[in-house]
């Protein structure tokens, strides 16, 4: 537990997020944003140390910082960033778990060049997904129906749905 906490200081310090007296006061991770933000809108944050898939993990020379926001709706918006400052993802999410996108996110190359931009619905991506190369070059566009796997089989004809014993011929 000791060393779990030593990468957390480490981290948040290297981040230049909380410092470690700050969590040596026994202060939370979550603290109050200061108005005029431009997450003004948030009522707490909080700040961690993610993979480059942006799972939480120890502090790491390739780690990168994620600032959860909670705002006042209830949703919880992130952003995720790098050493150098890079913004890596920026998006919102109705759990905080962080399990359930919705609405618009965006995900960048360690360039920093836009990776792909769209909108999810409760999860599911829906719409059209701008998408670029490493280097900004700007690949094909994606159009996703917005519909979960079993009813987009349904829609496209490759699957039939089940009746139940509440269904009437």
């Amino acid at each position: 537990m000791r060393t779990s906490i030593t990468f957390l200081l480490a981290a948040m310090t290297l981040y230049g997020g909380l410092n470690a007296q700050q969590l040596a006061d026994g202060r939370p991770l979550d603290h109050e944003i200061r108005s005029g933000e431009d997450l003004a809108q948030a009522s707490s944050v909080r700040t961690e140390v993610v993979n480059e898939r942006f799972a939480i993990c120890p502090w790491h020379a390739n780690a990168l910082r994620r600032d959860v926001y909670r705002m006042n709706d209830g949703t919880f918006q992130v952003r995720v960033i790098s050493a150098s400052g890079t913004l890596r993802h920026q998006g919102t999410y109705l759990d905080e778990a962080l399990a359930v996108p919705h609405g618009e996110a965006s995900y960048y190359h360690p360039s920093g060049q836009l990776e792909s931009s769209g909108r999810y619905v409760n999860g599911i991506k829906a719409g059209v997904w701008e998408r670029g190369s490493w280097d900004g070059e700007r690949l094909a566009e994606r159009v996703y129906t917005g519909l979960a796997w079993d009813d987009l089989e349904i829609f496209v004809g490759v699957a039939v749905r089940a009746r139940t014993l509440g269904d009437r011929e």
